[in-house]
This record gives structure tokens, C-alpha cells and sequence, in this order.
């Protein structure tokens, strides 16, 4: 079964036997041992490499159910979801203060999606919060303490 399912990604991907190697990071003896049928199951990273780097469905992996390939949708789908992965994890490695943290991880989203929209909108709106609290900060630091002296008691004192 598994020969037949390499055989049509190939086919409908117009990929040879050298492109499927490389892809897969494997021989060329690999992969026509592959689609010869004399290896009956894939690797779980011959499973990831074909999901990962040709958008082949897993779904058709697994049950041989049509259509073969990822919609270019949620291929682009995945990848910014990956991004975001990526700077999330990159942002919380740093020893900064979560809103920092969103910062470092929105920008660095943007950067990767040469989106320069994205990269304003997120400084923007990082500038306005950071003056927000400033003032806060500032108005808490110059409002007058309440006067919290209490009175003095004598305790067992006689007339």
C-alpha cells in the first residue's frame, strides 16, 4: 500500500525519485525500495518530512484518502503558526516581563513576515501602553498619602 501512496505523491507532485530523496533526507536505493514495495511501512520522520516539506495530508498518509496535497491555504496556515511557535518560544526564553515578552514575540513575527503593517501597529500600540502606565505611575508617585497617625493612648494612666 505504501508504494502506491509514494507512487501518486510523486506522480501529482511531479517529483522524481532523486527530488523524493532529497526531501526525505534519504537514498535513492530508499526510495525505490519505497515505491517497489519492498518496504511495507515509512519512518515516523519520512511521515513529518513528507507532511512538512511537500504539504502532503497526513490524512492520505494514513488512509490513502483524496486530495493528496495541503490546500496553499493551510500550508500558509501552518507556517505562520509555526512562526509564532518559534518567536513565542524565542520571547519567554528571555528574562523580561511577559508585556515585554509579547513585544519581542509580536516583532519578531512581523519581521518574519516582512509585514512592516504588522512591526508598526505592534510598536504603536507597545508606545501608547508603556506612556499609559508611565502616567499611572507617575499620578500614584504624586497623589497625597492619606495621614495615618494614630492616637496616642496611655494605657493604666490615673488622675
Amino acid at each position: 500500500m505504501i508504494s502506491s501512496l509514494i507512487r501518486q505523491i510523486m506522480e501529482e507532485g511531479g517529483h522524481r525519485q532523486a527530488d523524493l530523496a532529497e526531501a526525505l533526507g534519504v537514498s535513492i536505493d530508499r526510495v525505490k525500495s519505497l515505491t517497489s514495495g519492498r518496504v511495507k511501512k515509512l519512518s515516523s520522520q519520512e511521515m513529518r518530512d513528507l507532511v512538512e516539506k511537500l504539504h502532503v495530508r497526513p490524512v492520505f498518509l494514513t488512509t490513502g484518502e483524496l486530495p493528496i496535497f495541503q490546500r496553499p491555504e493551510d500550508v500558509a496556515l501552518g507556517e505562520r503558526m509555526q512562526l509564532l511557535s518559534d518567536a513565542s518560544q524565542k520571547a519567554t526564553s528571555l528574562e523580561l516581563p511577559p508585556r515585554y515578552q509579547v513585544l519581542v514575540r509580536d516583532v519578531l513575527v512581523g519581521a518574519a513576515l516582512g509585514q512592516s503593517a504588522l512591526l508598526m501597529a505592534t510598536i504603536n500600540g507597545f508606545v501608547i501602553d508603556e506612556i499609559a502606565e508611565r502616567s499611572k505611575n507617575e499620578v500614584a508617585k504624586e497623589a497625597p498619602k492619606p495621614n495615618r497617625e494614630r492616637k496616642r493612648t496611655t494605657k493604666g494612666a490615673t488622675k
